[in-house]
């Protein structure tokens, strides 16, 4: 593994956790990160340099698990030295970049793995089973909300890469896009844009290493929506903004059995994806998209707009004991990882899907400074924000 922060110890639980994986080494520039590593698990081998650690062992997974601006070189150099990756998401700080990994592991023939988990999870695959079943007739109009406590720019890297892949897996490849950014309630401008790493919810500050302390790219904007259409036909509307709170995004339901209930569910409730056709709408929430919700009819509100929500059950998540929640939903990555590996098949959270969500931010950027509709693929892999 390069990188024990937060995510770094949930990915950690994974490997320890699965009989099939084992945690052999942990790098991070950190002494204070490494010292965590050490107490969390005695005799794991410490390295301060990722290099030396590729050079050193015998490794068969690396996960990356820094922030964006470290994914791509240290991906590339994982796949020099034989491994497959895991790489979290964003998948990388640019468009550019996320081709050049893209094309390396191809050429490597090593898997590139991005942690859009929740395209494994339940409501993922019980929401696309209730569409093949015509549930809610032929998918017509969603709408896509990663709304959390940053400013949408900046959250487009983090929970909007999450949403753009479980939406492309249900509705397909995006074809077009147009978009408009704001800053301060007005359009934003090139003067706008600021590194990843340079936004906390107190104010501007410098965190210093990037590598290891936030920084994703260029971003811009504190609120923003964006209008895809896709190659089935679906159109998006995707939008964020700022919020002090998370917002609740569905029916106050209470599922018997269902974990993180109670206030913890109510802060979780970040992200929402509503799809919509002339037989109903489908409304997909939750802390990890855990919660699925159906609505039938044509038009399926009542006089006072109140739309009759009614939860689905899903299956259960497998028991995993010795894993925190957000750990075990990154278990299937792992598990899906080892099967592609020993068969020779791709990935469902794949470097290609990785890169396509990529892609939808970049367009964002992209129509909004052009003015005008864009269409997927972009012809121009350059970062619409970079400093000219």
């Amino acid at each position: 593994m390069v990188g024990y922060g937060n995510l770094g110890t949930r990915h950690a639980e994974v490997m320890s956790g699965l009989e099939t994986l084992r945690l052999v080494a942990v790098a991070d520039q950190l002494a204070e990160a490494r010292a965590r590593a050490e107490q969390d698990f005695p005799g794991v081998t410490l390295y301060e340099d990722p290099a030396e650690m590729f050079r050193t062992e015998d490794l068969d997974i690396v996960a990356i698990v820094t922030h964006a601006s470290g994914h791509a070189p240290l991906s590339l150099l994982a796949a020099d030295h034989g491994a497959h990756v895991v790489c979290e998401k964003p998948m990388a700080a640019s468009l550019a970049e996320a081709d050049t990994m893209v094309a390396h592991f191809e050429e490597a023939g090593r898997q590139l793995v991005i942690d859009h988990q929740f395209r494994l999870g339940p409501g993922a695959t019980t929401t696309a089973a209730l569409l093949d079943e015509g549930a809610i007739g032929r998918l017509q109009t969603i709408k896509a909300n990663f709304t959390k406590s940053r400013p949408a720019g900046w959250e487009l890297g983090v929970t909007g890469t999450h949403v753009f892949d479980m939406v492309c897996k249900i509705a397909g490849n995006p074809t077009d896009c147009i978009a408009h950014i704001l800053t301060d309630g007005i359009d934003a401008s090139r003067d706008d844009i600021k590194r990843g790493g340079y936004w906390t919810p107190s104010g501007m500050v410098d965190y210093g290493n990037p590598l290891h302390l936030g920084d994703n790219g260029w971003v811009v904007g504190d609120s923003l929506g964006a209008v895809f259409r896709f190659d089935s036909g679906a159109v998006m509307l995707a939008e964020g903004y700022v919020s002090d709170t998370y917002p609740y995004s569905g029916p106050r339901i209470e599922i018997a059995g269902e974990r993180r209930q109670g206030e913890r569910r109510k802060r979780g409730d970040r992200v929402l994806i509503e799809l919509r056709g002339p037989k109903g709408r489908l409304r997909v929430c939750g802390n990890a998209f855990d919660e699925v919700y159906v609505a039938r009819g044509a038009y399926p509100e009542d006089e006072k707009h109140n739309i009759p929500w009614q939860p689905v059950a899903l299956p259960a998540r497998p028991e995993r004991p010795t894993m925190s929640y957000m750990a075990a939903t990154i278990a299937p990555v792992y598990e899906q990882l080892i099967r592609a590996i020993e068969h020779g098949e791709p990935h469902p959270c794949s470097g290609v899907g990785g890169r396509r969500a990529m892609e939808m931010i970049s367009a964002i950027f992209a129509s909004h400074f052009a003015g005008a509709a864009v269409t997927l693929p972009l012809v121009d892999r350059s970062d619409p924000l970079a400093p000219r």
